[in-house]
């Protein structure tokens, strides 16, 4: 486990994210009481899970007043926008499921190179990008996850997988 200052810190300094937005939102988050409050006087712990929600938030490019339901839809997104109902367990149901999975991998030292993961701010999607040029998107049930959602200008982040693995190795390895 890791507390939440030096996680900000990770995020900060491995993914690029301002310092000052990351603490915002890790805030915000937890008001929402999607991330642990921790005690007075002393920093709320923070697991995994806790990481990727204020990662999630900090790429989909969400306000603060949006950044908890940005987190939620982010992360009940389904591969390809399927209905993934009755599927085999080994397919991961929810883009929260397949990023729960690649920090794992991340914290166990893999260094997740071959692949970033791309966040679209514009509409709800999370495209997992892999060296070989395929590309495994998270859109919402029943969208056509080869399409665009929506006719504006598509902006996204992509963060790279070793810098993804970064911060879970700095912190929980």
């Amino acid at each position: 486990m890791s507390n939440l200052p030096t996680a900000t810190a990770a995020i900060a300094r491995c993914l690029g994210f301002p310092e000052p937005r990351v603490r915002q939102l890790a805030r915000r988050l937890r008001e929402a009481e999607l991330m642990p409050a921790g005690a007075p006087g002393v920093p709320p712990d923070v697991d995994h899970h806790d990481l990727l929600t204020l990662i999630i938030a900090l790429a989909s490019d969400a306000t603060l007043a949006k950044a908890a339901e940005a987190v939620e839809s982010y992360s009940a997104l389904t591969p390809g926008g399927a209905d993934v109902t009755g599927a085999p367990a080994t397919v991961p149901r929810t883009a929260r499921e397949a990023l729960t999975a690649f920090a794992e991998l991340a914290a166990e030292g893999d260094a997740l190179s071959s692949m970033a993961i791309e966040v679209v701010a514009t509409w709800p999607e999370i495209a997992i990008r892999w060296s070989d040029g395929t590309v495994q998107r998270f859109r919402e049930t029943g969208a056509l996850a080869s399409h665009w959602a929506d006719s504006r200008q598509r902006k996204s982040v992509t963060i790279p997988g070793t810098a993804f693995a970064a911060v879970f190795k700095e912190l929980f390895a």
